[in-house]
């Protein structure tokens, strides 16, 4: 019984408030799926979004590459590329993240049957990587102009939540390698045959520790090449939401919206944040843009995640080729 409600019950309420969320959202005018037909019918547009969330993808393997490579895993660039594009492929049609990074591990305990290990903590190393860098670009965005944002009082909250998490986290993982040398829980903890959740996490946090320490150079260039893929998908959607909105609003204020919406959208209630990324990119652009504005943003929410999506479609075509391998 455990079993499924853990395969399908769990997955299947997590649909149903989906829907619901999605139903509200139109019955609030704030999603207009008849407004979606512009997107098809605008060629330089979706080019645009494509070209945009696939050089998000590549950088994204930049970064995973970087980490394969600190951690002596030889395996090439191209390689690393093709996985990748799985990986976000199956993150994007499976109703959990976690399918795209099981994958991942998998390929390379395939390619380097020893490395599985080390396998694990470069796709957890790069999961880490890649929310610190949403962080980082979503700061840069509001920094980019500080008085039409802080001037909100709850995005001057969410931002020093922000802050705390982009200071916090090096140093609650310095620290927390410190003290994997001096405390006899955390090394009993790092020792466990079974450890159980939190003990798992510790274990994941130092060794993530480890491999700054090992090669901090090439941690940096993969956090860069990160921030930057966040700044491509923030490009995209800042043309979607250009070409969908029905009365004149600052791109900026696009991009400022989509780190929190994917950021909400991790919150494990709805398959890929389907509708909560929806809500919440609304509600901040409300916020910024006044809540009288007639575009209905959630709409430009889901165009951008339907492209997004579609652009990680050579990633079926390599799974398909690479399978029969």
């Amino acid at each position: 019984m455990k079993e499924f409600w853990r395969r399908w019950g769990w997955p299947l309420i997590k649909l149903i408030i989906a829907c619901a969320l999605i139903i509200w959202l139109m019955r609030q005018g704030k999603l207009d799926v008849a407004l979606l037909k512009q997107v098809a019918s605008d060629p330089l547009l979706v080019v645009a979004a494509l070209l945009l969330n696939m050089a998000l993808i590549t950088l994204a393997a930049v970064r995973w590459r970087l980490l394969l490579s600190i951690q002596d895993i030889p395996l090439s660039f191209s390689w690393a590329h093709r996985v990748t594009y799985i990986g976000y492929f199956f993150n994007a049609f499976l109703p959990s993240a976690v399918g795209g990074d099981a994958m991942r591990v998998a390929y390379v305990a395939r390619a380097e049957s020893q490395q599985r290990v080390k396998a694990v903590l470069s796709v957890f190393f790069d999961r880490l990587l890649g929310l610190y860098s949403l962080c980082v670009a979503g700061l840069l965005v509001t920094l980019s102009d500080p008085a039409a944002y802080l001037a909100i009082p709850a995005i001057r909250l969410l931002t020093l939540a922000i802050v705390g998490v982009i200071i916090g986290l090096p140093l609650g993982l310095a620290l927390l390698y410190v003290l994997s040398k001096r405390s006899a829980w955390i090394a009993r903890a790092l020792q466990a045959e079974h450890p159980n959740a939190v003990q798992i996490l510790i274990h994941r946090g130092v060794d993530a520790m480890r491999l700054f320490r090992r090669n901090p150079g090439a941690v940096m260039r993969a956090l860069g090449a990160s921030i930057l893929s966040q700044f491509m998908g923030m490009g995209a959607i800042a043309w979607v939401g250009v070409s969908l909105q029905s009365e004149p609003i600052a791109a900026q204020h696009y991009a400022f919206g989509l780190p929190w919406a994917w950021i909400a959208g991790l919150l494990p209630v709805t398959p890929g944040g389907l509708g909560v990324g929806e809500a919440a990119f609304d509600h901040i652009l409300r916020w910024v843009a006044g809540p009288d504005v007639l575009t209905a943003f959630a709409t430009i929410f889901l165009a951008f995640r339907i492209l997004s999506m579609l652009a990680t479609a050579p990633g079926l075509i390599a799974y398909i080729l690479y399978k029969n391998r």
